[in-house]
């Protein structure tokens, strides 16, 4: 029998405090898209900048989210570039970005 796992539900501050997997990052990040929308402020949303800065995320979660104008709350996180996530996620290149662009928006 299989267990189900919760995920956290974490904080900007957090963010800064602990590293956390892909799965309750995205988990973080869609959350609040289902909030009620008196529920929604800077203090349930996760800040982009401070994900790209503080945690490792993948290709397809920066295609998906960080460069991704639909989560962009803020003029600073709707001009997030590629070049700032290759600088602060030293781990991807523009290449991984590519593919993985490809393959979440092939046609």
């Amino acid at each position: 029998m299989s267990q189900i796992k919760m995920l956290d539900i974490i904080s900007n501050k957090e963010l800064y405090q602990y590293d956390y997997d892909i799965h309750t990052l995205e988990y973080n990040v869609l959350r609040y898209e289902t909030l009620p929308k008196n529920e929604k402020n800077e203090y349930t949303r996760l800040n982009l900048k401070s994900l790209l800065k503080t945690q490792k995320l993948t290709a397809e979660f920066c295609i998906k989210y960080i460069l991704n104008d639909e989560y962009a709350y803020t003029d600073s996180e709707e001009y997030i570039t590629t070049k700032e996530v290759v600088i602060y996620q030293k781990h991807l290149t523009n290449d991984d970005l590519d593919k993985a662009y490809e393959e979440i928006y092939k046609p």
